[in-house]
């Protein structure tokens, strides 16, 4: 009995030990939170030292969109969730409307995805982006900040693919957590 005990605890010592060194690898504790909070939690936005666009859920969604790239004179609906809730392609009944919308997405992910969407010259894109910029739960940007970022995707989109329609689609606040009052004043 006493040796079976032994080998278990064995064991036991010996996964935990590679799992320890398994974390220590992926970036110890910080690893372990992230992880946590994109698979438990639900959010993407977990440290706020490294941009949504470094996680990996960003990661994964533009990995995907690579593989159907946007070709010219496609529609594309590029943002956060707002446009990737829709199945745009099946609306419209046409494999020519490109779905780019990452949820969780803010303006700084969308001007650092935009250059393989723009290569394909599209001949339209509606943009829903800035609601999660000015969101406290996400570090937001200020509002101004946030407006200053959709006026930069716009001018890269117009001297980068000069023949695309752009179409600014509205950014409603997301909670209670926005610092935008809704209140009239």
């Amino acid at each position: 009995m006493r040796t079976v005990l032994f080998i278990s605890l064995g064991f036991n010592l010996l996964i935990v030990a590679c799992g320890t060194y398994f974390v220590l690898k992926k970036g110890g504790w910080g690893y372990v939170k992230t992880k946590y909070f994109e698979i438990v939690d639900g959010s993407p936005h977990t440290d706020p030292r490294r941009p949504f666009y470094e996680s990996s859920i960003y990661k994964q969604d533009t990995s995907i969109h690579a593989l159907v790239p946007v070709q010219e004179g496609d529609v594309v609906f590029l943002g956060d969730s707002h446009a990737a809730v829709g199945q745009w392609s099946e609306f419209f009944g046409t494999t020519r409307v490109k779905n780019r919308g990452i949820s969780g997405d803010n303006t700084e992910g969308v001007l650092s995805r935009l250059s393989p969407i723009l290569e394909g010259n599209p001949s339209a894109i509606f943009l829903f982006v800035g609601s999660n910029d000015v969101d406290k739960r996400y570090n937001g940007l200020s509002v101004e900040q946030t407006v200053e970022n959709v006026e930069r995707i716009i001018r890269r989109i117009q001297a980068e693919s000069p023949r695309t329609s752009v179409f600014l689609m509205s950014a409603p606040p997301k909670s209670r957590n926005t610092p935008v009052s809704l209140t009239e004043t």
